[in-house]
């Protein structure tokens, strides 16, 4: 279980906002998973400096990564890094974080200089793989604007350990990728169930105003019908 703030930055993995830039510039990018584990740490530390990243936690994250838990509690476990690849193959942003169950948490990222972009085809093309390998929600840590403008929600400490408690013991989903995956094909993918979605969602309303409609007409009637017979019974009364 992570660090427990307050409120948590939650991203639901079919939410997060796709800009027409992230559409347009991932065809030049690649996502792979847990294959250049050193290089994301050494990414995130060049970023950020080595803070809670020294090197005996580096060991331990790395031996999880490369073995998995091996504990004896039935846990669900892994620690992940998440690359992506430029054309010429050159790591320029990445993701170091854990999964639980249906749950994936990130523990920190970087972009390299120079890389405009880079770091939000990154997020995006990951909630996409999330999706795919069947994660149900996406833990971004502390509340933050940006996270909140990709499309995150905040969620309070109660509903973030409620959720967790939910979702963690997911046993038949696995972070992983075989070979680079397209990043463009991960954004249009995502982005084509989105619209599946508020097509979906339109139908619904639709067919829910219609519905109101009907009951709306339905209930006019009846209420014309109503004054029609009262009507019909003062004539007669008024012909006797």
């Amino acid at each position: 279980m992570p660090w427990l703030d307050p409120e948590r930055c939650v991203l639901e993995v079919d939410a997060i906002h796709i800009s027409t830039n992230v559409k347009r510039r991932s065809g030049k990018y690649t996502l792979t998973v847990n294959t250049a584990f050193d290089g994301v740490v050494a990414g995130c530390i060049e970023q950020h400096g080595e803070s809670w990243l020294h090197p005996p936690m580096q060991k331990l994250l790395k031996v999880l990564n490369s073995k998995g838990y091996t504990g004896q509690k039935k846990l669900h476990f892994g620690i992940h890094s998440i690359e992506l690849w430029d054309k010429d193959k050159r790591l320029v942003a990445g993701d170091l974080g854990y999964s639980v169950g249906a749950v994936y948490t990130s523990m920190t990222g970087f972009r390299k200089e120079g890389t405009v972009g880079a770091g939000t085809i990154q997020l995006v093309a990951t909630c996409s793989l999330l999706k795919e390998q069947g994660f149900k929600w996406w833990d971004l840590g502390m509340v933050m604007k940006y996270k909140k403008e990709l499309g995150a929600h905040v969620m309070s400490r109660k509903e973030f350990i409620s959720r967790l408690h939910k979702d963690r013991d997911c046993s038949d989903v696995t972070l992983a990728t075989a070979e680079h995956i397209s990043a463009k094909h991960l954004v249009q993918k995502l982005r084509l169930h989105q619209q599946e979605l508020l097509s979906s969602e339109g139908k619904r309303t639709c067919g829910g105003e219609k519905e109101d409609m009907k009951q709306s007409v339905a209930a006019s009637a009846t209420k014309d019908s109503h004054k029609n017979s009262t009507a019909a019974i003062s004539s007669v009364d008024e012909e006797d």
